[in-house]
């Protein structure tokens, strides 16, 4: 089976889980000798090897364990490579040649998985959809007449239309699976079926799914729309470096400044001297709270507690109300490509403003708080 993938805009350091699969692998070229290993994609499109298994005879089984739902491969003696979408729990039937012959690509087939099943009939009905506009795409470019070439962007969109409503319901039938994750977002045009991608990603929020390809899925979502005025701020909980928890929903009432925030982050610390004159200039406003959140840092999340501990003490930084996303998971939920990233929350729970980066100057920082808090 083959899989598209929609580039990893941030690396992430998942929380690991151990999830079993089990293959009955069968090898139809009794010649093959070696491992089969299972591989997880990572974020530029390689199989890392996370489990294997000794070629021992022509019919085996492989029980193996994954560290979270989503995209993986079979690889045979380093020969040929077979595309899984897992989630955990999975029993599947898989022959395969174990080689790639030289003229011909190598025979495989998986059963046992009706999401992996589906996905390949929408695969194949993205191609015949793709060869069409293609078609299209020819005769628009052979065109110099004006009138054809509308006629052309009419019939691509009446295409476009008509695919996506077609497949829709089948999509829908995947859920919260891997498989439906990346249907949505490979198979689906976000102009033609937004609705869908908007309940999928509460959906995935809902069930709290915390793999890779379900928070790149929400990110890519509420970036569309987190931080515009009037939209209600996702809800999170995370603990600061004293152990406490800090959840947004119990600060209604209040304005909240949200900055994310890493220790490696140049104009992250360049912007803090600014913050900490807003901090100051409003100190005595019982309705307004900084929460300054920690993500994107590159160690161990078993180890960015200690990290950031040590980080702030030295640098004098205890006066920042930090908070751990020690997973990265409230900057996807937020949509957070680039830091610093700030966001003013009203007092009702929503957007009022959004920024990136340094603003330049301490006096620019405190001018672009004092904006929004003094109205």
């Amino acid at each position: 089976m083959r899989t598209l993938i929609f580039g990893l805009l941030i690396s992430l350091n998942g929380m690991a889980q151990s999830l079993p699969v089990e293959i009955n692998m069968t090898l139809l070229n009794k010649e093959v000798k070696g491992k089969v290993y299972l591989e997880q994609l990572n974020d530029r499109g390689f199989g890392e090897k996370i489990d294997s298994v000794k070629i021992e005879g022509a019919s085996f089984v492989f029980r193996a364990t994954i560290p979270e739902p989503g995209i993986y491969q079979l690889n045979i003696a380093n020969d040929q490579q077979i595309g899984l979408l897992l989630d955990g729990g999975e029993k599947l039937n898989i022959k395969a040649e174990g080689i790639t012959p030289e003229d011909k690509a190598p025979e495989a087939s998986v059963e046992g998985s009706s999401p992996m099943t589906t996905y390949s009939e929408l695969l194949n009905a993205h191609f015949g959809f793709m060869g069409k506009v293609k078609d299209i795409d020819t005769k628009f470019k052979s065109s110099a007449n004006e009138a054809t070439r509308l006629k052309l962007r009419e019939q691509y969109l009446d295409l476009l239309k008509e695919h996506n409503t077609t497949i829709l319901d089948k999509v829908k039938s995947l859920g919260t699976t891997s498989a439906g994750i990346l249907a949505t977002n490979n198979f689906l045009n976000n102009e033609v079926s937004g609705e869908y991608f908007d309940e999928l990603a509460q959906k995935l929020q809902q069930e709290g799914k915390k793999s890779r390809l379900a928070l790149l899925f929400i990110q890519r979502v509420n970036k569309e729309k987190i931080g515009q005025p009037g939209v209600e701020a996702p809800d999170f909980e995370l603990k600061n470096l004293k152990g406490e928890v800090v959840k947004l929903s119990d600060l209604k009432g209040k304005t909240v400044i949200l900055d994310f925030w890493a220790t490696w982050c140049g104009p992250c610390l360049m912007s803090f001297p600014g913050m900490k004159m807003a901090m100051e200039k409003y100190a005595g406003r019982q309705d307004v709270v900084f929460v300054y959140i920690n993500t994107f840092e590159r160690v161990p999340p078993e180890t960015t507690k200690s990290h950031v501990d040590t980080f702030v003490n030295r640098r004098g930084l205890e006066y920042l109300n930090t908070v751990l996303d020690e997973a990265h998971q409230v900057a996807f939920l937020y949509g957070v490509e680039s830091i610093p990233t700030k966001f003013i929350i009203d007092k009702e729970g929503k957007f009022l403003h959004m920024s990136r980066g340094f603003a330049g100057s301490d006096e620019a920082v405190v001018n672009e708080i004092s904006e929004w808090l003094d109205k």
